[in-house]
Formats: C-alpha cells, sequence, structure tokens
C-alpha cells in the first residue's frame, strides 16, 4: 500500500499493473498475489495482524497485516495519531486513524447511565447541561470541525462522528432524507472512549432548531390555499379600480412584508413552540422574549440580504394585474427565506449559502447561542407552569393575515385612487362632531378614532370637490372603500389604521412618509413581535388637516383637463412649500404626496 496501514476504498498501491510494490508471495512467488495457505499462515500469527474483520458495505473480508516493521524510521505519523502503535490500536478497533480521536475535558468519561441522562426529568435543563458537561464537548465539535473541514467535511457530518451520533443534514428541508427531524436518547457511541451523554442534548438541541423552522415552512405552504379567495375580496372590496404600473408601490409593500413582515408572522409561533420547553415555560419574561427574537431576526436578517437590487427586482409588470399575485409573492418570499435562514448556521457561507459552505465563527456562536446552557433539551419542568394546548398553526395563520392586510389595505386604496387618509380634526375627544363643513354625521360617526386625547378621521376624497347646478356647493369627504369590512380582514380596525398612521407622522416629525422601522432596536423587534401594526412606519397613510386636504381636492377639481364627471383627482404636493402644503400644478408632471417617502415619484 502506498500509505501504511490503509484499508479503505481510497487507499492507493504503489507500483504498477505489471510491476506491484507488494512483497511476493511466499506460495505464488508473484508480488501482490498470496495464496490461501498464506492468508491462513499470517492469520495464525497474531504479531503480524494489524486488524481483520468484514466490512458491511462490500461484505468483504478484509485483513491488514504487516508492513509496518520500520514506519517509525522511515515515515511521519499521520495526525492525529501521536506514533504509529497508537495510529495501529485505532485501526485494530475498527476506527478512521486520520480522525481526531483527542477530546478535551472530562465530558467523554461519562457514560449513557448518568442520572441527568436517565432521569432527565429529575433535573433543570441547565444543570442537565452542565453535568453532562455539554460546553466541552461543542469545543470539542468546534475544534475537530474546523480541522477536517479543510478537508470539505460538513459540520453536521464532522459533528454527527465526534458525537457517534446518526448522520443527518439539517440545512435543508427534505423530510424523507434530512433526518434531522427526530429526537435520539443517549446513543451507544456516547459510551465510547471519544464520546459521552453530552451528545444526546447537543444533538437534540440541534434537531430542534431545524424541526422549528421546518415547522414554520410547513405552515406557510399550508395557508396559501385558504388565503386566496379572501384576497380576491380584498381587491374587489377596497381597489375595484386598480391603477396600473405602480410598480414602485408594491416593490416597496413587498421588501416590507418580506423584511418587517416575517418578524411579525413567525414570533408568535416560535414562542409557543419555546414555551413547551423547560427553559421557557410558564412565563412572558426576557428570557421568553429573548429566545424568540433570537429566531425571528435571523430570518428577518436574512431577508434583507437576499432583497433584490431596483433594478434587478423579480416583480414584473405583467405580475401587478391582481393584487393576489403579490399575496402569492409574499408566502413564496417568506418561504424562501426561511429556507436560507436554517441553510446559513448549518451550511456557511452567508445568507445565500449552499452545501459544503464553510461556517464561519459568527455561524457557529449563532448556533451556540441558540443552544447554550440547555435551552432548548428537555428536563424539569417548573412548578406551577402550564404547557400551552396550542400548536400554533391558527396563531400563525391569524398573523399572516393581520400582517398582509396591515400592509395591503393602505396600499390598496393608495393605488386604487381612492387617496385614504387621516384627517387632523385639530379638536380633543369631547367634542361633538367638530368637522360638520368637512364631514357629514354620519361619516364622523363611521371614521371617527381618538388618539392621545386628539379626534383623527379615516377618510378620502370621493368624486370631486364641489357640486354645480346654478351654483356650486363644497362636497364633503368620506368614508373609504371598503371601511365597514374591515374586520374581516384580519380583523384590522380602524382605529389601528389611524393610530399607527399618526403614529408614523409623529415619529417623523409631523411629517408624512419618512423611513422605516429599525428592528435591530429592541423595542421596535419587541412591538413587531406582539403584532402590534401601530408601531411607527407599519402604516403609512398621510395625515392632515381639513383646511389643508379641501384645498387640494378643491384646486384638482378646478383643473381644466377635468370635468365633473370624472374619478376624483388626486392630492399633489410640492416638495418645495411647507411640510403639510397642498397645491394641484398645471404642469404636465406633478409630485406624489408623500414627502421624503421612498415610493414618491413623478406621475
Amino acid at each position: 500500500m502506498a500509505e501504511a496501514g490503509c484499508w479503505g476504498p481510497r487507499c492507493l498501491f504503489t507500483g504498477g499493473r505489471y510491476d506491484s510494490g507488494a512483497k511476493k508471495g511466499r506460495c505464488t512467488g508473484t508480488a501482490g498475489y498470496i495464496a490461501d495457505a498464506e492468508i491462513a499462515e499470517i492469520l495464525n500469527d497474531p504479531s503480524r495482524v494489524v486488524t481483520k474483520f468484514v466490512d458491511p458495505s462490500s461484505n468483504t473480508d478484509i485483513l491488514v497485516y504487516d508492513g509496518t516493521d520500520d514506519l517509525q524510521q522511515f515515515h511521519t505519523v499521520p495526525e492525529p495519531s501521536e506514533s504509529w502503535d497508537m495510529f495501529k490500536q485505532l485501526i485494530r478497533v475498527g476506527k478512521e486513524p486520520t480522525m481526531d480521536h483527542r477530546r478535551n475535558g472530562d465530558w467523554a468519561k461519562l457514560q449513557c447511565t448518568e442520572p441527568a441522562t436517565v432521569l432527565p426529568t429529575e433535573f433543570s435543563p441547565s444543570d442537565r447541561w452542565r453535568l453532562l458537561k455539554a460546553d466541552e464537548a461543542w469545543a470539542d465539535i468546534v475544534r475537530i470541525y474546523k480541522a477536517s473541514h479543510d478537508e470539505g467535511e460538513l459540520f453536521m457530518a464532522s459533528l454527527s462522528q465526534t458525537l457517534r451520533t446518526r448522520s443527518a443534514d439539517c440545512g435543508t428541508f427534505l423530510q424523507d432524507s434530512d433526518n434531522c427531524d427526530a429526537t435520539i436518547y443517549c446513543p451507544p457511541g456516547a459510551n465510547d472512549d471519544d464520546s459521552g451523554p453530552a451528545a444526546e442534548l447537543i444533538w437534540n438541541s440541534l434537531t430542534k432548531i431545524h424541526r422549528m423552522y421546518h415547522g414554520y415552512y410547513t405552515e406557510l405552504g399550508r395557508v396559501t390555499a385558504s388565503l386566496s379567495l379572501q384576497v380576491d375580496d380584498m381587491e374587489n372590496i377596497f381597489a375595484p379600480i386598480p391603477e396600473p404600473n405602480q410598480d414602485n408601490i408594491w416593490l416597496h409593500m413587498l421588501i416590507n412584508l418580506i423584511t418587517l413582515g416575517s418578524m411579525m408572522v413567525a414570533a408568535p409561533l416560535f414562542n409557543v413552540n419555546l414555551r413547551k420547553l423547560p427553559s421557557f415555560a410558564g412565563g412572558s419574561g426576557d428570557n421568553l422574549k429573548d429566545g424568540t427574537f433570537a429566531f425571528v431576526a435571523a430570518i428577518s436578517t436574512t431577508g434583507k440580504d437576499l432583497l433584490p437590487d431596483g433594478a434587478d427586482t423579480p416583480w414584473k409588470d405583467e405580475d401587478q394585474g391582481k393584487f393576489s399575485n403579490y399575496m402569492s409573492k409574499v408566502l413564496d418570499g417568506w418561504a424562501g427565506v426561511t429556507e436560507r435562514t436554517v441553510a446559513k448556521p448549518f451550511y456557511g457561507g452567508g445568507p445565500g449559502a449552499q452545501k459544503g459552505g464553510e461556517l464561519t465563527d459568527a455561524d457557529l456562536n449563532t448556533l451556540y447561542n441558540l443552544i447554550l446552557d440547555g435551552k432548548l433539551v428537555d428536563g424539569l419542568w417548573p412548578e406551577g407552569a402550564e404547557m400551552p394546548q396550542t400548536n400554533g398553526t391558527q396563531e400563525l395563520r391569524d398573523n399572516i393575515m393581520k400582517t398582509f392586510y396591515g400592509f395591503g389595505i393602505p396600499a390598496l386604496w393608495r393605488v386604487s385612487r381612492s387617496y385614504a387618509f387621516v384627517l387632523d380634526s385639530g379638536f380633543g375627544c369631547d367634542a361633538d362632531k367638530p368637522l360638520d363643513r368637512y364631514l357629514s354625521d354620519a361619516t364622523m360617526e363611521a371614521t371617527g378614532v381618538c388618539v392621545d386625547g386628539r379626534r383623527y378621521y379615516l377618510v378620502h376624497p370621493g368624486g370631486v370637490a364641489f357640486t354645480c347646478l346654478e351654483t356650486c356647493l363644497d362636497n364633503m369627504f368620506s368614508a373609504p372603500p371598503g371601511i365597514e369590512r374591515l374586520a374581516a380582514f384580519g380583523e384590522i380596525t380602524k382605529e389601528e389604521l389611524v393610530r399607527g398612521s399618526v403614529r408614523t407622522w409623529m415619529a417623523n416629525g409631523k411629517r408624512n412618509g419618512g423611513g422605516f422601522p429599525d428592528t435591530s432596536d429592541r423595542g421596535t423587534a419587541d412591538a413587531l413581535m406582539r403584532l402590534d401594526i401601530t408601531t411607527p412606519s407599519i402604516v403609512r397613510l398621510p395625515v392632515c388637516s381639513p383646511e389643508v386636504a379641501f384645498r387640494g381636492w378643491e384646486k384638482g377639481s378646478h383643473t381644466p383637463t377635468v370635468t365633473k364627471s370624472l374619478v376624483p383627482i388626486p392630492f399633489m404636493y410640492d416638495a418645495t412649500f411647507p411640510s403639510g402644503s397642498f397645491i394641484h400644478a398645471r404642469a404636465k408632471h406633478t409630485l406624489s404626496l408623500y414627502r421624503d417617502d421612498p415610493y414618491a415619484r413623478i406621475v
């Protein structure tokens, strides 16, 4: 053999087809060929036998013999073995001699008979993790992986060999073949000299990460069909006359839904799953919030990393005929982001992680921070804590509805030329129908909302600003289409739409438009995870006073190119005027209402 002691299928021979470098057989007189009698003779001399066994993959008898007499003198011992005696001993016991069998600490000295293994419910998860010395095991896993990846070994393959567990492919959602959806009990290999019962804790923690993301991914697929009919209704109710070619509006809505929306949708499902573990049981404290945030922030961050540039957007003009097309893209986007999220910590290589990539220290730390201290393992249940009686799937469906419609309904009002906005009355909440010049009593009753002691109305400019017979009379703002049906769409309320818009306006210095929520801010992230659509910059309906709003409507109605029978003229905003001023420009081009809004464009 080219390498002494090698016996696997990748071993190489010395010499060529006609000039083997092997010893000549004593009976055959030919290099590379020995007779059965000589084989029997070798087997009867233990000093010559390195190892013998039946290879199960080929059902072949393997005999490794001789060939190591002068190795110490002429050949360097292959790492990590420290001597040829150690190298040969590993072969004798059926272990791969080129693998790292060194173990730090005492974790590999423990057996599956440890009380923290056989009596898991008698110990808290953190105590089990500590007693079985799982941190020591993780340190060896990382050290050995970093050395083995130089030869292209995957993280889970290296981990399986280090812990002596089954193999798995946890960076994908191929349920029939990924082998990463089942828990294990202390495996037989944990009783070997180079593994221990910490293998069970680490393995089950990593597969728990995979299962939680996998469950979310599966439910996203199931919910698609049940939403399609409702989205069709949404189009008819809130946007009966959609405006074509609103690609920038839709693109930005999709960006928000795939990044911010993924955090809002996923959080309650992960929250339920974590509350089924003793480390998170029974409470709503910082521990549970931090655990939930760790999972959903990874989804949101991956979504940002995967967003297309404007020039490369996949949202094409031909998709804009039906709003439901965007719903499909959002669900596909959430599913795709989840696939990439689970691939990154197991495959490495950034947001576009592919199988075979290298895990960075940051990737390894991400995994470790999710599992440290036994957070994801079973153990003693806290006294008085109750197991959640839901699997979270209904909550997920409800969250998808509310998130999608919370973003979608204001966007539909905008592109359908309904131009819904929030009218700031300037009066306190105790004022009785204060805007009778601009709103009918019925409209004030149907659209009024009190926010922080001030009265606002959710309205739109329906038709033209005046009606002319013998004289011209001012018309009134009215309720936007579909406002009476809001509850049927994710249980959205007018109060949420108004409060969210006012909070956006306030957060932007009482200017319409502004930026988007910073999900790295924990206060903002916690609000999103509570599914609070009133978080500033989620709902972005413009806010303005009645005088300014009506002046813009009125001037639009006087434009020579418009007659009283045509659709309402949209408000136009002149960026050179002070904030809140509305004009109607008679020039060929006008600027959209929302100053500093990423949607703003020349129309």
